[in-house]
């Protein structure tokens, strides 16, 4: 499994190799909305997808796999793993994660745990829960800013202010077309 970190740019900043993974668990969920109408029914009309997330539980050595390949022994290997995934986790990095079933990208980590016992001391196991980033800007059609998915950050800032923009240009609309037919009667 190769992790790509990537800029606020947009461009590749770096990469790791993981040496194995025990566990890549992808999982996508959505949930149905319900409203209560007369008699205690329930009527379910909508379904709300969540952004994909992967859970990555992995292993790094401090010796590479091809050791007779004539790569030289780094002591402090998965320490260097340790202290990148922290600093992504840290900074909200977005990663691009190339995985045995799929290519992510625009993902960022929301959890992350390390653990290295003294009977593996050249071993660091770890644990990450990454999500998808559904980020999104406007463009004109038109007269008319419609929200278009985009990779970048900051995702909540331009994500609010698209939704905004949209906002504002169907009040305009509303107002317009309220207006036009007001001058029809």
């Amino acid at each position: 499994m190769i992790i790509t970190f990537i800029s606020d740019e947009g461009l590749p900043t770096g990469f790791v190799e993981v040496d194995s993974t025990k566990v890549e668990e992808y999982s996508r969920d959505a949930q149905i909305t319900s409203d209560p109408i007369e008699y205690g029914s329930m009527v379910s009309d909508h379904r709300i997808v969540a952004p994909p997330q992967v859970r990555i539980t992995g292993v790094h050595t401090n010796y590479p796999a091809l050791l007779g390949a004539g790569l030289r022994v780094e002591p402090v290997r998965a320490e260097k793993l340790h202290e990148r995934l922290v600093e992504a986790f840290e900074d909200g990095t977005i990663l691009d994660i190339f995985g045995s079933l799929e290519v992510l990208e625009n993902y960022v980590m929301t959890s992350y745990s390390a653990v290295r016992d003294p009977a593996n001391a050249n071993v660091l196991r770890f644990t990450m829960t990454a999500q998808k980033l559904e980020t999104v800007s406007s463009q004109l059609i038109g007269d008319f800013p419609v929200p278009t998915l985009e990779r970048g950050w900051p995702p909540v800032w331009v994500g609010q202010l698209a939704v905004r923009r949209a906002e504002q240009a169907v009040s305009l609309a509303a107002a317009a077309a309220i207006g036009a037919f007001g001058a029809l009667e």
